[in-house]
């Protein structure tokens, strides 16, 4: 039992570990992709002189 839960740690260990990475990544990615989204209706907004979506 102990011998299949440690290989079973071993072939999962580095997929987990990529999967982890890539969400931290991705969640970056999303956190700026936002910021950038509502300055960008900020601006919209100002150009047109109203509410966008509203």
């Amino acid at each position: 039992m102990e011998y299949d839960l440690i290989t079973l740690i071993g072939q999962l260990g580095f997929p987990i570990a990529v999967a982890s990475y890539t969400l931290v990544v991705l969640n970056q990615t999303v956190k700026k992709n936002t910021e950038c989204l509502i300055e960008m209706k900020t601006l919209i907004q100002g150009m047109k002189g109203g509410a966008v979506g509203e």
